[in-house]
């Protein structure tokens, strides 16, 4: 996660959150929002400063939200200039402060606690001679029903055709995802017309994992049997698998330094920033159906990965996160798609993008990374749609959220992606594709 859930703050560290911090973050990106920079008003009345406080909530059919509470206060006597301290406290504990606000309003918030729960809200006002005065009122939210979609249940179907994940997380101002949560993760799994066809936590569900470890690569297999290829951001924080290991829906994983293995790289993990599996769909299923007979440790065996690609006549195409391990003449780069079973280098960075762009070292001078891959199932080069890691302003000009294709730029751009969302940003990024039949 990049960013903080207050509107206007620094980025922070990616942290993995508990599933219902999505409703604290609403609460204080909408809170924050309404309150930051209202005027101090008044003027001096005398007498002893005193504050009277009152609050109520309903609920609402303003999507996304469920609750609107009311929050009105007046202030009197005291001398100005005055300064005053605003603390709304979410059933979840989470508190938004350091607001000023006028000596005399009223202003709504609109929340999301499907659950309800008491509200408390607290507010402080300090005058120009120093005194200070607090009160404080609370106020219940009744629990109320979602309504999910019609698409609610549809499973991975509505990313059968085309699937992507953001880099940041948003709040959807368009359709409400299936099960009334507005937060999207830069671990949900997205399809096209708004669809959000797998939280972070669905993806995760066959390793135990409950927090959101982001979607970093994705390639969809078989959306009716919800078999997915894909990897994380994060390590497990069970242990059972790193952010550069190959996962899939059906517990499969494919430790990180089995796809290196063919490059003569031993215990490296170089992370996975992009994966797609080339071949017959149906030899690519039965070989994810590996599993019961093959566990994490048997495909780190040498050569244990390369072997079954082979008998399978299939292959995983793939980028990583780093550069491998030698800095004078590295056998690839971060920008180059890899073959896992072949350990060659499919399409260098400078073969992805046009001559016109400075991609490709040494000669062009800049590795523009390699952050998403999709293509057909053939072991053929002309399909090949990605994104990359950098953007660039010149001919063809294109951002790090762009879907480009091979040596043509920008086919879609991320604000096609995720417009219907209605998101208030215009960028978001992009971190995992797929496309089924790409153009």
């Amino acid at each position: 996660m990049r960013g903080s859930c207050l509107a206007g703050s620094a980025p922070l560290k990616r942290m993995a959150l508990p599933s219902r911090a999505w409703m604290a973050c609403l609460l204080l990106g909408v809170a924050v929002e309404l309150l930051l920079g209202l005027p101090v008003l008044g003027q001096s009345e005398g007498g002893a400063l005193a504050i009277h406080i009152t609050a109520s909530a309903s609920s609402t059919e303003q999507a996304p939200y469920t609750h609107i509470l009311v929050v009105s206060w007046t202030v009197t006597g005291g001398t100005g200039p005055y300064e005053m301290i605003v603390r709304v406290t979410g059933p979840d504990g989470v508190e938004v402060s350091e607001v000023e606000g006028p000596l005399s309003g009223k202003r709504e918030f609109p929340v999301v606690y499907p659950g309800g729960g008491t509200v408390l809200v607290a507010v402080e006002v300090q005058d120009g001679t120093g005194a200070t005065v607090s009160g404080s009122t609370r106020t219940l939210l009744a629990p109320v029903a979602v309504t999910a979609p019609d698409a609610a249940g549809a499973g991975f179907l509505p990313c059968s055709k085309m699937a992507f994940s953001t880099e940041e997380d948003f709040v959807t101002r368009g359709p409400v995802p299936p099960d009334g949560n507005p937060i999207i993760s830069d671990g949900d799994l997205l399809g096209a017309d708004c669809m959000v066809c797998a939280r972070n936590r669905d993806l995760l569900a066959p390793f135990d994992v409950d927090v959101d470890l982001g979607l970093d690569a994705v390639d969809i297999l078989h959306a009716e049997k919800r078999l997915i290829a894909f990897s994380t951001e994060l390590d497990s924080p069970h242990g059972q698998f790193s952010a550069g290991d190959l996962l899939a829906t059906n517990g499969l994983v494919i430790p990180n330094e089995a796809l290196l293995f063919a490059f003569g790289l031993r215990t490296q993990d170089l992370g996975l920033d992009a994966v797609h599996f080339v071949g017959d769909l149906e030899r690519i299923v039965a070989f994810l159906d590996e599993p019961p007979k093959m566990g994490t440790d048997d495909w780190a065996r040498d050569g244990a990965l390369q072997g079954s690609l082979r008998q399978y006549d299939i292959d995983i195409w793939f980028s990583t996160e780093g550069t491998a391990p030698y800095p004078m003449r590295p056998p690839f780069l971060d920008g180059d798609l890899l073959s896992a079973r072949d350990g060659i280098i499919v399409a260098r960075n400078a073969l992805l993008l046009p001559n016109t762009v400075a991609a490709g070292i040494p000669s062009r001078g800049v590795d523009f990374g390699l952050d998403a891959v999709t293509a057909n199932r053939l072991p053929t080069r002309e399909s090949i749609h990605f994104s990359t890691e950098l953007s660039h302003s010149g001919s063809p000009a294109f951002s790090d959220g762009d879907v480009l294709v091979i040596l043509n730029g920008v086919i879609y751009t991320n604000y096609d992606l995720i417009n219907c969302f209605e998101p208030a940003a215009r960028f978001l990024g992009l971190d995992a594709l797929f496309i089924e039949e790409p153009r």
